[in-house]
């Protein structure tokens, strides 16, 4: 598995949304010689990385995984915002791009003609509007590009929340590393 992390070259907040085109420079990025691509945020974790690698290695084309958003402590999710269910993992076919006029978790082609598709039951654990400040930065950056839809809407609404029930993502990850620094 190679991981590589690539700065945008332009904000893709600045004066518009530019979530496409750094779709596309992020996909230009991938090595030639990898099957599958992932676009991934930096404040995402996998809740279950195990299921994910099992249906990349039996042939999926397209991996689709819900988002849960960590709301001021990993301890508590937000529940108000709309389901987030959408393309993760994607193979990777020669030539393909993505369409600039469809916003697109996927390049287009395997995107609109997957042969295996995968819903996967761990989720994709977002802790990026964990803090308020994230949460108020995120909102200012939503606004000012004018994106103010029922995604970014709950930035500022009054949450309704749920314990979290699962592993903590930052102790299990603490953990990990632990145990690999002691072997």
């Amino acid at each position: 598995m190679t991981i590589s992390v690539s700065e945008a070259p332009f904000d893709p907040l600045a004066v518009t949304e530019r979530f496409m085109e750094l779709r596309q420079f992020q996909l230009d990025k991938i090595p030639a010689d990898c099957t599958h691509g992932v676009i991934w945020d930096d404040d995402h974790l996998l809740e279950d990385p195990g299921e994910l690698i099992a249906a990349v290695d039996d042939g999926a084309d397209l991996t689709y995984i819900k988002k849960i958003f960590f709301w001021d402590t990993p301890y508590q999710i937000a529940t108000h915002f709309p389901e987030h269910n959408s393309v993760f993992v994607f193979k990777r076919l020669p030539g393909d791009n993505y369409d600039m006029s469809r916003m697109l978790h996927a390049p287009q082609r395997v995107h609109d003609a997957p042969d295996k598709v995968v819903q996967l039951n761990g989720r994709l654990l977002d802790y990026g509007y964990m803090d308020p400040v994230d949460r108020q930065r995120c909102w200012d950056d939503y606004k000012r590009v004018g994106k103010i839809d029922a995604a970014t809407l709950p930035l500022i609404s009054t949450p309704t929340l749920e314990p979290w029930a699962g592993v903590n993502p930052f102790e299990s990850a603490w953990q990990s590393q632990e145990t690999t620094q002691q072997a």
